[in-house]
């Protein structure tokens, strides 16, 4: 099962608690303005702030866009389209190409035709690039410990480290999945194969051995010299495993720099699970809080205190972490002068991002040069057009850059179950009669999807101009590669007279249905929430028998009671990990797939389609395949598929070098620069900056994927009692759903 992604409320997620560990400007719109433009200093704010500082554990954008240029991965996406040197939409020509590599920390991308991937695509063969220097770093006793260089013992290292802690909220699935054909290793928690108390710890002894076997078979040393090798038990697409290798999940760490922090030591040790496995936290590794000798002796934090220990990073990237201000939610990276690819061209030296200064001071010192990019909310948007001149809603007022459309490879849906629960208090009733199984009836799924009157919904949402927001077809998303789109179909919409027939067919048109759609409270200008209250009224306006209403709970009662099969109706949002059409089809149709699986649904057909397209090499059949897919899909309606979100990104006009690639969390600052002068459409010229850093790290900005947090749920009831556990600490603590946030749809 995989996780299900899916969009948060900043203002409930976002509570980390951690220590100042350095000054930064108490109010992060007190910048100072622009111009006169200052180029080596980049300023962005946003509306979040990182919730984890390990790799390995980090699963939000927030997080994820820090450690992208503080760490680097063996490769990496290699396309790098530069948007249009001003005020654009960002059409197919300008999104990277997510099938696209080059190598990074390693000397090479992998190929069959090379040798170092098997024919059957499960060994994986990586040269260590050695050049590559890892940044100095202070050791517990306050001894500066000088940059080194990247060894093939570091690799093996980040990776096998990954598995030993195993955090459920974390995307090591990616990795055990393919190894393993498991999702971690906890029977109680995520269905794995052995059983572990509730701190981790594995309860038999020969399961510890085993596992740390299944670890050191999946990746090691060799065969040659700075040569590392992974083994995978299934068989995975080599464009989906190479996403997953430049992830930053896939970041390579200074092992001699964790293991002073209290991190595993690089040994399976009889008792290791007790020691490492979900230690200190099953959310939070020693680099996020720290490991207190007290409880863990030796294998502790060497550091003498939180405040001299955390939170710390230590990577290969062109940027050093140096600040971290809990108060205003600020970090501050600097150059890191030793950097292995070097520093010729244009680039920013230091980078501050903090949360926005909120409404208006944000609009005020975006607008005067406080900040080079921001984030603005949709009610927002239109203090920052230019309507005089462009009634559309796509030109900004001067001295400012949008980019617009930007695809997002997130959706929203709205989930049936086909088989509440008996001791659900919101099963659905047939005239007066209990019918758990009302929704496994496809006329039922029918009516709804032709109850929604998306124009309607999308005008109340967002009156007198366009919505950043397209209606879904099926789980198909624009910017999927290869593009498998199946083009003859035509979105469910408005249509009483189809309703009608349906309804007669579920076999309820003359006693009547009673249902609820139940959500996590939030606010009630969403779209998602205005479509639920527009499907119940359609039903009502036919008759008042057809009994559909919105119920609003708490987020810890959503999850609990989704994890129980009580929803009868619930949306839910998904962000694809891949961006390739398996990932998509996997989650809404396959039986054991993130959202499908919340639903009880399971077609045996299906499943064998979802597995032949994996399996299948890129061309007609596999076209045919997910064509096929998409009409099951439309024509069975498992689920109602919403919306898909389409960006935005804000900045001034003298930044340059931005591209766009939808899979990943943010800017990358290091292929970022600005123009000390700028004239019209200059500062976005293709050739200004010549980039020697050939693998581009692509750049969503504020106003695309990082515009939320994302966490990661599973389908369990333990989800309930994890957001407790978490309270306060990031963003397991709180769900998602319909918040007025961009990604929160």
């Amino acid at each position: 099962m995989r996780y299900s992604r899916v969009s948060a409320s900043v203002a409930a997620l976002l509570g980390v608690t951690v220590l100042l560990v350095s000054n930064l400007p108490s109010t992060f719109s007190s910048f100072s303005t622009q111009p006169p433009v200052d180029t080596s200093t980049y300023q962005s704010a946003t509306i979040g702030y990182p919730a984890r500082f390990d790799p390995a554990r980090a699963y939000d954008t927030y997080s994820q866009e820090l450690i992208q240029n503080v760490y680097e991965p063996l490769i990496f996406f290699g396309d790098k389209p530069l948007a249009p040197n001003s005020t654009a939409e960002i059409t197919d020509k300008y999104v990277a190409d997510l099938l696209e590599f080059v190598p990074v920390l390693a000397t090479k991308v992998p190929s069959v035709a090379d040798g170092d991937i098997s024919p059957d695509g499960k060994n994986w063969t990586f040269t260590v690039n050695t050049n590559a220097v890892f940044q100095p770093w202070m050791d517990a006793s306050g001894a500066l410990r000088p940059s080194r260089n990247l060894t093939a013992a570091d690799v093996v290292y980040s990776f096998q480290r990954q598995m030993v802690y195993d955090s459920p909220y974390a995307p090591t699935w990616r990795w055990f999945e393919p190894a393993f054909g498991i999702y971690g290793w906890s029977k109680e928690e995520v269905g794995g194969p052995f059983s572990t108390y509730d701190n981790g710890t594995f309860k038999n002894p020969e399961d510890e051995v085993t596992a740390g076997n299944m670890i050191q078979s999946w990746v090691y040393p060799g065969p040659g010299p700075n040569q590392v090798t992974f083994h995978f038990q299934e068989t995975w697409r080599d464009d989906m495993l190479e996403q997953s290798f430049a992830g930053t999940w896939s970041s390579i760490l200074n092992k001699d720099w964790v293991i002073e922090h209290g991190g595993w030591d690089g040994l399976f040790t009889p008792g290791w699970t007790n020691d490492y496995h979900w230690k200190p936290t099953k959310t939070r590794s020693e680099l996020d809080v720290w490991k207190d000798p007290a409880t863990y002796g030796s294998k502790a934090s060497k550091y003498p205190s939180a405040y001299s220990d955390i939170p710390d990073m230590c990577g290969t990237g062109p940027y050093k972490f140096t600040s971290w201000d809990s108060t205003t939610n600020t970090w501050q990276i600097d150059k890191f002068t030793e950097y292995w690819r070097g520093w010729t061209g244009n680039h920013v030296s230091t980078v501050i991002k903090g949360e926005n200064a909120g409404w208006p001071a944000s609009k005020d010192a975006f607008l005067s040069g406080g900040y080079d990019d921001c984030w603005f909310s949709s009610s927002q948007i239109p203090y920052l057009l230019n309507y005089s001149s462009d009634p559309t809603g796509h030109t900004p007022v001067s001295g400012v850059r949008l980019y617009w459309n930007l695809p997002s490879l997130s959706s929203q849906a709205l989930l049936f179950l086909f088989d509440v629960s008996p001791d659900s208090p919101y099963v659905p009733k047939n005239g007066t009669s209990p019918a758990p199984e009302l929704f496994s009836n496809v006329h039922m799924r029918r009516a709804f999807a032709y109850a929604l009157n998306f124009t309607q919904c999308m005008n109340e949402y967002s009156p007198g101009r366009p919505p950043d927001l397209l209606q879904m077809v099926t789980w198909w998303l624009r910017g999927m590669k290869p593009d498998y789109e199946n083009k003859t179909l035509i979105a469910h919409d408005i249509n009483t007279t189809m309703v009608e027939e349906e309804l007669k067919a579920a076999g309820v048109w003359e006693q009547g249905f009673q249902a609820e759609i139940v959500y996590t409270i939030g606010s009630d200008v969403t779209s998602t929430l205005i479509m639920e209250r527009s499907i119940a009224d359609v039903f009502t306006s036919i008759d008042p028998k057809f009994n559909v209403s919105a119920v609003g709970v708490d987020s810890p009662t959503f999850w609990d009671y989704q994890g129980k099969f009580y929803l009868p109706v619930f949306p839910l949002g998904w962000m694809a990990d891949f961006g390739d059409p398996e990932d998509m089809a996997r989650t809404y149709m396959y039986s054991k797939g993130g959202l499908a699986s919340m639903q009880k649904y399971n077609d045996t057909f299906v499943d064998y389609l979802v597995d032949l397209g994996l399996s299948q090499p890129d061309g007609p059949e596999r076209n045919a395949t997910y064509q096929e897919l998409q009409y099951i899909y439309w024509r069975d309606v498992p689920s109602l598929p919403l919306t898909e979100w389409l960006g935005r990104r804000w900045s001034r006009d003298w930044v340059g070098g931005w591209y766009y690639n939808p899979l990943y969390p943010g800017n990358c600052y290091y292929d970022l620069y600005k123009i000390a002068q700028v004239t019209d459409g200059e500062g976005q010229q293709q050739g200004v900056n010549p980039l020697v850093y050939e693998v581009p790290i692509i750049a969503i900005g504020i106003a695309a994927i990082t515009l939320s947090s994302i966490i990661y749920v599973r389908r369990r009831k333990k989800e309930a009692a994890g957001a407790k556990e978490e309270s306060g600490k990031g963003p397991i603590k709180d769900s998602l759903l319909f918040r007025d946030t961009p990604h929160a749809l």
